[in-house]
């Protein structure tokens, strides 16, 4: 049986996009978990998991959050697939490796293409990542996003979401994280998702920064043979490179901003050169442009 669990904050973003999105990919038996949203995104998922437990055959976990959509129609055949492998502990649709901190997108990117529609503009969508190469492919990463998580049964009755994570960022890092040090595997796989999210991608630069050196505090290892009695330096050299992680996001998120703003202006001027007024001045404009020209070249 595969079961589906959200928390829910925004209510409304889950009734047109989530759970319809179940409806339509559910299996006769499957069960469909949801909360209110609590404390912090890790108690929320915790809470979706000692639901789970208690349910008797179950084969799979999916934690989506309310602005994810499931558009796959062969969604129940690939979870299935992508856990036959016992190792697989989560499975998502986009996810990262060789990447430090928080952000797994600051790494090698693995997974498929996924829409993003937004509101903002008078609405539109563009496709995450589509400046980056996905070449790497589907495989085995340190992470997935949080937004899709395929839980296999022995991560929902094993492994816990950290609830010193409260943010809405980085718990999916660092529990991808315990499953790795537990010995199983993190994997992404083509599942058809298509998120609806505003444009502001990025929580706080100051939010972002302080849970970059949370997770680092907990996972960087490479500090453990230092000196112990050296940690001002280690705490100064975390804190850079969570402002060099903060400030990489931050860069991201306003080009994103800028992309669409390109691409709503661009979709105006081809409406306004399409019409006969504009058409029908072209050749004074034309005129015009040489006549400036020759000006110019004269003075």
């Amino acid at each position: 049986m595969i079961v589906f669990a959200s928390h829910i904050g925004d209510h409304v973003a889950y009734s047109r996009f989530v759970a319809p999105s179940i409806r339509a990919v559910a299996e006769s038996d499957s069960v469909v978990l949801t909360f209110a949203t609590v404390d912090g995104a890790s108690r929320n998922n915790n809470l979706l998991l000692e639901a789970a437990r208690e349910i008797e055959g179950l084969e799979a976990l999916v934690l989506l959050n309310e602005y994810t959509e499931i558009i796959d129609a062969e969604f129940a055949a690939k979870v299935r697939s992508a856990l036959q492998d016992p190792l697989v502990g989560v499975v998502g649709c986009l996810g990262g490796r060789g990447f430090r901190g928080s952000t797994w997108s600051n790494g090698e990117v693995s997974g498929v293409s996924v829409e993003h529609r937004y509101r903002e503009l008078g609405g539109g969508s563009m496709t995450l990542f589509e400046s980056r190469d996905l070449t790497s492919g589907l495989g085995e990463v340190d992470a997935v996003d949080g937004m899709l998580m395929v839980l296999s049964p022995w991560a929902v009755k094993n492994i816990a979401f950290d609830e010193a994570f409260t943010a809405a960022h980085g718990y999916d890092v660092d529990y991808c994280r315990q499953i790795k040090a537990a010995g199983r595997t993190v994997v992404t796989a083509d599942f058809g998702v298509r998120r609806h999210h505003p444009l502001e991608l990025r929580p706080h630069h100051a939010l972002r920064v302080a849970v970059h050196m949370q997770v680092a505090q907990k996972w960087d290892l490479a500090d453990q043979d230092e000196d112990p009695n050296s940690e001002r330096w280690k705490q100064r050299a975390r804190r850079a490179e969570a402002e060099l992680s903060a400030s990489r996001a931050h860069a991201q998120s306003k080009l994103l901003d800028s992309d669409v703003n390109i691409a709503e202006r661009t979709k105006a001027l081809e409406v306004y050169t399409k019409t006969y007024s504009w058409q029908l001045t072209e050749p004074l404009r034309w005129a015009n442009a040489k006549r400036a020209a020759r000006k110019a070249a004269s003075s």
